[in-house]
């Protein structure tokens, strides 16, 4: 009786905090996306380290990772445009399939040394189209598993899954690196992404019939365009928050070692504590949105967690002290997150069937701005201070929020 309770109550806390997790198709899905968010993590960190020593500049480490926001940028609409025309699971194992082979790849040449900047830099650029790809297939399919009633909560499920295999993933890659060096820790992401596809071919939801299939390509995204700006609708003004947000929201994340050392004054421990206390905040925010369970109006929750956002960022800019720094950056972490897991959801709920995919696929295309936004506080950073880089940053949002916030609270999820 004992052995029963201790083994069960575990699984009654996921069942409360998860309805989602009831759905056998979400869960694998999940699985999918811990596995595959396991791997994009260890990608992005490698990468860093292993372009900072080739060229041993710090400009090269931006640029490459402009490559991949230019690769997001330029076929994002059109990752929308497949998600509606081709089974959705099927479009996420080719694209882990062919991450794979690249991770495989880099790992090689490393091996072998003689890897080069404009290897690098190709292969970055198409992992950026896999996940101009990935993101509207992904999203439609989770969309998919779980319907309407349940989708914030499977949204938050999602970001949950993903900050632990951050924080694991990064746990691996750096011990692996350590002790293989950079090309056998690609090797190590390559099985990883070759392990994700066994998730999604579990998955029994499969491609209803969408009149997008026998239309010409153009068209139907022609079409996506015109249905997510036209007509008076939600769609186009949230997917420019979306575009504010990436650009001006998470540009923090890119000045973060220059606020460690130049303003805190902190060494590399110090600055892995404090993008820690982003990771944990991160984690915290996807659970406060999980056990809001079958929240109805997801509107209003999107303009708090937006408004939060930006009130985090300003007084982090105006901050010198290294624990209250520590404290808002967690609070930092769980607004994003939780601005993300509603972003999405908002516009799942709002997008019709058949234009779902498209209108995810435009929203994915703004994650493409992340790196421009780090690029204008950069610049910003160099002429004035890094201070005023991120402040600014953190007004744009607050400013947009007070100015829209009306148009988003109406968005109430039916059901």
């Amino acid at each position: 009786m004992i052995a029963t309770v201790v083994f069960s109550w575990p699984k009654m806390i996921v069942g409360r905090l998860f309805p989602s997790f009831e759905s056998r198709d979400f869960r694998f899905l999940w699985l999918a996306n811990v596995t595959g968010s396991m791997g994009m993590t260890m990608s992005m960190l490698t990468q860093g380290w292993l372009v900072l020593t080739v060229t041993d500049s710090p400009f090269w480490v931006g640029a490459v990772m402009g490559a991949r926001g230019i690769g997001v940028v330029a076929f994002g609409a059109f990752g929308g445009v497949l998600a509606d025309r081709v089974d959705r699971r099927h479009i996420l194992v080719g694209i882990h399939w062919i991450r794979a082979v690249s991770a495989l790849l880099l790992g090689i040449l490393v091996i072998l040394d003689v890897i080069t900047l404009f290897h690098i830099l190709a292969v970055v650029f198409i992992q950026g189209i896999m996940q101009a790809f990935f993101i509207p297939a992904n999203n439609a399919l989770i969309y998919d598993t779980v319907g309407p009633q349940r989708i914030l909560n499977a949204n938050a499920a999602r970001m949950t899954g993903f900050n632990i295999s951050r924080i694991v993933g990064s746990i691996i890659v750096g011990i692996v690196i350590a002790a293989l060096g950079i090309g056998w820790a690609y090797i190590g992401i390559a099985i990883v992404w070759v392990i994700t596809p066994i998730f999604v071919v579990m998955v029994r939801v499969g491609m209803s019939n969408n009149p997008a299939q026998s239309e010409p390509i153009w068209k139907n995204l022609s079409e996506g365009v015109k249905y997510a700006f036209g007509g008076g609708r939600r769609i186009g003004s949230l997917l420019f928050l979306s575009l504010l947000i990436e650009t001006f929201g998470f540009s923090y994340i890119v000045m973060l070692p220059v606020v460690a050392r130049d303003v805190l004054g902190l060494d590399e421990i110090g600055f892995g504590l404090l993008s820690g206390a982003s990771g944990v905040g991160a984690l915290v925010g996807t659970m406060i949105v999980a056990s809001l369970g079958d929240f109805k109006r997801i509107g209003f929750l999107l303009v708090i967690t937006v408004g939060a956002s930006g009130v985090g960022v300003l007084l982090f800019a105006l901050s010198s002290w290294v624990y209250l720094s520590m404290l808002i950056i967690a609070f930092i972490g769980a607004s994003l997150m939780a601005y993300d897991a509603t972003m999405a959801a908002s516009l799942q709920i709002i997008s019709s069937g058949e234009m779902r995919g498209r209108i995810m696929g435009l929203y994915g295309l703004t994650f493409g701005f992340t790196p421009l936004g780090g690029f204008i506080a950069g610049l910003v950073a160099s002429v004035l201070s890094v201070s005023f880089a991120i402040g600014l940053g953190g007004s744009v949002i607050i400013i947009c929020n007070l100015l829209t916030h009306r148009m988003f609270k109406g968005i109430v999820r039916s059901g």
